[in-house]
């Protein structure tokens, strides 16, 4: 019909349409005011007279007909507060009766704002329906014709589109249902209409049909009609043919004769929205249940404090009730993790420790407080903000008994720090904005501890505070800082770090921000208006990207900067200085925000804004205040702070060496009175001093003292230090100090090459103190260069190794022996030789040999000698320290150059070595290395190796490193990783697994989903499927021979490829450009016809293309995956037994089948050599990996420049990604049948092995590319 709306409409300000061509242009004869000013009303009378006018000619007007420019002068009269809040009943209904005409007339587009359609249905509900009640109102009609009409028209539904219309909603239900469910109010005792009963059903319907969601309490009103009436009279009126129940024939007359009116509606309702109200009843009857739970989560606390009210409780019912409020904390529903948080919240401290932690602390899985930890990353924010303050403010407390020497403490709660820093892996900006704050106001709380007041005088501790001085004060905060620094695990540590390291740029761009804002002086700009505001909002727009909310941010750093604020920027200046003491950056901080909550112009959400940014840009945790404290604890080892004391100097003069400048000359002094000689060593703390002091001499050089004492003191560094790397330290800081550095250079180089004797003395000290020679002795050293090759080559590296007890010779051992020490230091020695030589000089000659020796340990395992098998662990220390070298070569251009890409292929297998250890360390160096932009761009494919790697940990950090880095060239539209698909495929056409069996290609599908899930998006999925068929294009320039590998795995790509993006939704459109090549793997086809054979060829057999689509849909699928308890150091240390009693048991041999085998077709040489074993089968050896972290800088993984500054996106963009539920899976009897036939050939595979790698086959097979092949065998064979 005319008129009807279909659906509501959003409320919109008053505004002018254009009418249809169609409609015609009918004014109103209407032209009275209808509104008056203050003191002069209209009359009652004449003002009912003038709406009743207006009714009568608005309801004689079709919608078709209706001049909408003409209504709306009039609809804003009727809208006015004078005829809505009329005292007057009937200049109200009037009033009623003309807006729901205007409704009909201006459907669907109301003439009103929401303010004012909240006031229109105000009056509805509170005026007119209610008055519905009786029947006898002189204004009934009116009221019944406002009623007809918003259920006719259906323009009740623009009640849904006022914002907070719930309380309306709420309203409008329970005064319909108590118009029809009360007494008539009429004195004359007649009934409700059944129109009335009839169109309030159809307002309601309507709403319940059109409104996104119903509240709680609407459902309720709903519900409470069913219980309400009568089930007699409702089964009567329905059970035709059946036997009714007998009743009384004295009460019948009590029986209701039919069922009341309200039950009727709220039955009609339901059977016309019979769908949304059995989502919405659903949904109410589990908030109820949810809301049971949630209060019966409450009185645990009492009941557990109290021991039940002091009536006692046995042990059982205790831990019943522990486990009923730790399943609360992991219950699916938010709201009752929530209140169990809140139940958390009530413990006294030593009621967490006696009563929580009673079924285990932090660090066990499935405790109260484990899962009060879990809940730091919940994926609701109110639940994670309450859960990260809560765990803060424990920690807090705890500190205390931690620093006393609690060891339960310790044992239940020292981890909290640990769980609260991991969540920044999950790269979420509101978790970091979180961590930001509980970091500085809960673990380390900047007031902590009290300063004393030098005003109060005597009554400073009046107030029960314990005060101290600042000298105490600096004190007692620094031992909570390495308190905290001590009991983190690496991976959390990592994220500490990489902040702290973040702090010294983000003081930079603070710094920038606050001289444009001054440069924009509040928006008044005399010069340079135009550049001066791009320039400030690329800062803001820099910092607000940060933030959580960027808008937001952004619109706040704009109002800071028009409030021209001169004194708050003062005050950001003194937080981010790196000469402000510790109280000084306190109270800036401490005014400032006090500043911003008084200031005109401040907004309720600046501070959000601007207190995490001057957090992470302030010198809260490396003041040059700690500085003397830390210090003191690395002397003296006070509460065994000592090594972490050492740790933090480090990393101070590392990343912020201006707040270590003052005393940069008490460490030398120290180091003087440490020295060695002859007959005494140095302290055991020495090499971290030395460090800290070598990476400051290296920026602030002129810093450093260069007394004679000094000077002696770092020589006898350099020849007597212990370990080695102190003697490397001694020699960066007297090379890069001093002024006679040419001098002391030959003088040492001399010293160090006299009468060396292999295995006497301190020759350690001697090869250290050659490989920073040769790096930084520059042409000093030149002419005295021989005798150093010499001792390296002839007297380190070809001597044999003591002879292998088969008994005791494992595959890693965390402290290398002295044999494989000073082997590493040889290698270095000869690679610094390299690096050390000038720009001009000629490097070929001299590089040939060095990266051939490199090569060999990459391709033969490590192994050196060609007569004598070498230990397992020296072994692998040893491909480790080549391929990493091999790395550090390639960070410059000229090196780079000289690795071919055959030698580059052999380099990237090592991140699939079947030593867990070499692969971590590789594939760590190489993502710092990318991270630093050191590497040449060719280096990123052979990260994409790790598709098969069976380390949880690894291959998750490595994934969300890829994630980040591509979401960074994204953004500057760079497609290196695009680009790195063709080496990637070249990579993996001579991967020493590659057959082109479908069999084996199943394997190579993964490596291509791999690279997509982690790369691919609906933006570059394009140019990624352009680069796969322009290697079609191409040959192979390392072997001519091979290019059919790479065809086939160009189709192959191209296939996973088009279904990747078809289950996505994304479109393949054709790339406008031709993707460059890279030339020294690729080259061009000798001519057009060969190009055209290529590409018509189809190379991917045909039963693997039908396999395409179920491969693909299969590596979607997100597998389950036990907890990661890389966080967890309980866990690690029962890992660690555990391995070590595999260590202790010896791996037994796979055995070989029983089932007799074809014997394979013997290569020519005879027995496979190890280079072409397959690289990508893997096995967890006699100790996992991931439970090597705690020592970040190994032996085999030592940098000689040290002064390199971790990759921030290493420490900050790895995180655990979120495991998402796979769906079950769909298994076809052919690829079943198919995977058992690769687990039989892969089961003796490797009957025959080389003689010399016996040792290989007692750790697991080196051949199955799958993780899910993987087996660790750790005990005996039965």
């Amino acid at each position: 019909m005319p008129g009807t709306r279909s659906r509501a409409s959003a409320a919109t300000q008053i505004h002018d349409d254009a009418d249809d061509d169609h409609a015609a242009s009918t004014g109103l004869a209407f032209n009275e005011p209808l509104t008056w000013r203050a003191g002069k009303p209209i009359p009652v009378a004449e003002l009912l007279r003038r709406l009743q006018a207006l009714s009568q000619e608005l309801r004689g007007l079709d919608q078709e007909e209706a001049d909408r420019d003409a209504l709306l002068p009039v609809a804003k009269e009727l809208a006015s507060q004078n005829l809505l809040s009329h005292k007057d009943r009937g200049v109200r209904a009037w009033s009623g009766c003309c807006i729901v005409d205007m409704f009909r007339l201006c459907a669907p587009d109301a003439p009103y704002t929401a303010s004012q359609l909240k006031d229109i249905f105000m009056l509805f509900i509170n005026t007119i329906f209610r008055a519905l009640s009786d029947p006898s109102d002189p204004y009934n009609s009116q009221h019944l014709y406002v009623l007809k009409s918003l259920a006719e028209v259906k323009s009740v539904v623009l009640l849904t589109d006022i914002p907070t219309s719930n309380n309306l909603m709420i309203a409008l239900f329970t005064i319909c249902f108590d118009v029809l469910s009360g007494p008539s109010k009429a004195e004359s005792g007649e009934e409700l209409s059944k129109n009335v009963e009839h169109h309030m059903t159809a307002v309601l319907a309507t709403l319940v049909e059109e409104s996104q969601g119903l509240p709680g309490e609407v459902v309720d009103v709903i519900l409470a009609q069913f219980l309400r009436a009568d089930p007699r009279s409702i089964t009567g009126n329905g059970a035709k043919g059946k036997k009714r129940t007998q009743v009384d024939e004295r009460q019948s007359t009590l029986l209701l004769r039919e069922a009341p009116p309200a039950y009727n509606m709220a039955k009609n309702i339901c059977n016309a929205c019979a769908d949304k109200m059995a989502r919405l009843i659903s949904q109410y009857f589990s908030s109820v249940i949810v809301d049971a739970t949630t209060a019966g989560v409450g009185p645990l606390h009492k009941i557990l404090a109290t021991n039940a009210g002091g009536v006692g409780l046995d042990i059982e019912d205790e831990q019943r009730l522990l486990k009923f409020l730790g399943d609360m904390l992991v219950d699916g529903d938010e709201r009752v993790r929530l209140a169990a948080i809140k139940t958390v919240e009530r413990f006294e401290f030593n009621d967490i420790l006696s009563k929580l932690g009673s079924r285990g602390g932090i660090a066990e899985p499935g405790s109260v407080l484990s899962n009060l930890a879990d809940r730091v990353r919940d994926r609701k924010s109110a639940v994670r903000t309450e859960a990260t303050n809560l765990l803060g403010k424990v920690w807090g407390v705890a500190a205390g008994a931690i620093a006393e020497g609690s060891e339960r403490a310790a044992q239940l709660l020292g981890p909290i720090p640990s769980r609260i820093l991991d969540a920044c892996y999950l790269n979420d900006m509101e978790v970091n904005v979180l961590i930001d704050h509980v970091l500085f106001e809960q673990l380390l709380p900047l007031g902590y501890p009290a300063i004393k007041n030098k005003f109060r005088g005597q009554d400073s501790q009046a107030n029960g505070r314990t005060e101290h001085t600042e000298a105490d004060s600096d004190k007692l905060r620094v031992e909570r800082i390495l308190i905290l620094i001590r009991d983190l695990v690496q991976r959390s540590k990592v994220v500490l770090f990489a902040k702290q390291g973040n702090q010294v740029t983000l003081a930079k761009y603070m710094e920038a921000l606050l001289k444009k804002c001054e440069d924009y002086n509040g928006g008044v700009i005399e010069k340079g208006e135009k550049e001066t505001k791009l320039h400030l909002g690329k800062l803001i727009d820099y910092h607000a990207k940060t933030l959580p909310e960027s808008s937001r941010a952004s619109e706040d750093l704009w109002k800071f900067a028009k409030m021209h604020d001169r004194r708050a920027y003062q005050l950001i200046r003194f937080c981010i200085a790196p000469d402000s003491d510790y109280r000084k950056v306190y109270k800036a901080i401490k005014e400032l925000t006090k500043r911003m909550d008084d200031a005109t112009g401040s907004t309720a959400t600046m501070l959000d804004t601007l207190i995490p940014l001057t957090y992470r840009a302030s010198v809260l945790l490396y003041n040059k205040s700690h500085v003397p404290a830390i210090i003191e604890f690395s002397r003296t080892d006070e509460k065994g702070l000592g090594s972490t004391a050492h740790e933090v100097l480090k990393e101070i003069s590392s990343r912020n060496p201006d707040v270590f400048r003052g005393y940069v000359q008490e460490m030398c002094r120290a180091l003087e009175n440490e020295a060695p000689t002859a007959k005494k060593s140095n302290g055991p703390g020495a090499v971290d001093d030395l460090k800290a002091c070598a990476g400051f001499a290296k920026r602030f050089p002129k810093d450093v003292p260069t007394e004679r004492k000094f000077v002696q003191s770092m020589v006898n560094f350099a020849e007597y230090g212990t370990p080695p790397k102190a003697a490397k330290y001694g020699v960066q800081i007297l090379l890069t100090s001093t002024d006679k550095k040419d001098m002391h250079a030959r003088d040492l180089l001399r010293k160090s090459t006299k009468s060396f004797e292999y295995g006497k003395g301190n020759y350690l000290a001697r090869l250290a103190a050659m490989s920073q020679l040769m790096l930084l002795g520059g042409k000093a050293i030149e002419d005295e260069i021989d005798p150093v090759i010499d001792i390296c080559i002839n007297q380190v590296l070809l001597t044999k190794s003591a002879p292998v007890d088969p008994a005791d010779n494992p595959a890693w051992r965390d402290v290398p022996s002295e044999d494989c020490t000073a082997k590493m230091w040889a290698l270095k020695v000869l690679v610094n030789r390299l690096r050390g030589m000038a720009p001009n000089d000629d490097i070929k000659d001299t590089s040939a040999p060095v990266f051939q020796l490199l090569r060999t340990l990459v391709t033969n395992d490590g192994e050196l000698s060609k007569k004598v098998e070498s230990p397992a662990a020296q072994k692998t220390r040893l491909r480790l320290l080549g391929a990493q070298l091999l790395l550090k070569l390639c960070h410059e251009r000229r090196f780079d150059a000289l690795l071919s890409g055959k030698a580059f292929n052999e380099l990237a297998v090592v991140a699939q070595d079947p030593n867990p250890n070499v692969r971590e360390g590789f594939v760590k160096k190489l993502m710092k290395y990318l991270g630093q932009d050191k590497l040449p761009r060719r280096f990123y494919a052979p990260v994409f190796l790790l598709a098969f790697e069976p380390e949880p940990r690894l291959k998750d950090g490595a994934t969300t490193w890829i994630r980040a880095r591509q979401s960074a060239f994204s953004k500057t539209k760079e497609p290196v990783f695009e680009n790195a698909f063709a080496r990637f495929l070249s990579l993996l056409a001579h991967h020493p697994d590659y057959s082109a069996e479908a069999d084996n290609l199943r394997d190579f599908v993964q490596y291509v989903m791999f690279f997509l899930k982690t790369v691919a998006n609906a933006d570059n999925v394009s140019l990624v499927y352009h680069v796969a068929q322009r290697v079609k294009s191409v040959e192979d320039a390392i072997d001519p021979a091979a290019s059919e590998n790479l065809y086939v795995l160009s189709d192959l790509a191209q296939g996973v490829i088009q279904r990747f993006q078809t289950l996505h939704g994304w479109s393949i459109q054709a790339f406008p450009k031709k993707a460059r090549m890279p030339a020294d793997v690729f080259a061009n086809l000798p001519g057009h016809d060969v190009a055209q054979e290529i590409a018509e060829k189809q190379y991917v057999p045909e039963d693997l293309v039908e396999e395409l689509d179920d491969l693909v849909k299969a590596s979607m699928r997100t597998k389950k995956r036990k907890p990661d308890s890389s966080g967890d150091p309980s866990a690690r240390e029962k890992k660690r037994a555990r391995s070590s009693m595999a260590s202790a048991k010896g791996l037994p041999v796979r055995k070989a089948s029983k089932k007799p085998k074809k014997a394979k077709k013997p290569r020519k040489g005879g027995d496979v050599p190890a280079s072409e074993r397959r690289r990508s089968g893997r096995v967890v050896g006699e100790r996992s990996y991931a439970e090597l972290d705690s020592d970040e800088e190994r032996e085999g993984d030592d940098d000689d420049d040290e002064d390199e500054e971790e990759d921030d996106e290493i420490g900050m963009g790895l995180r655990a990604s979120r495991k998402k539920k796979s769906p079950r899976k769909k298994k076809k009897k052919k690829l079943m049948r198919t995977k058992s036939k690769r687990k039989k050939k892969n089961r003796n595979r490797h009957q025959k092995l080389h003689p010399g790698k016996q040792h290989a086959a007692q750790i697991g097979s080196l051949r199955r590319p799958r993780h899910q092949r993987v087996v660790a065998v750790v005990v005996g064979a039965r």
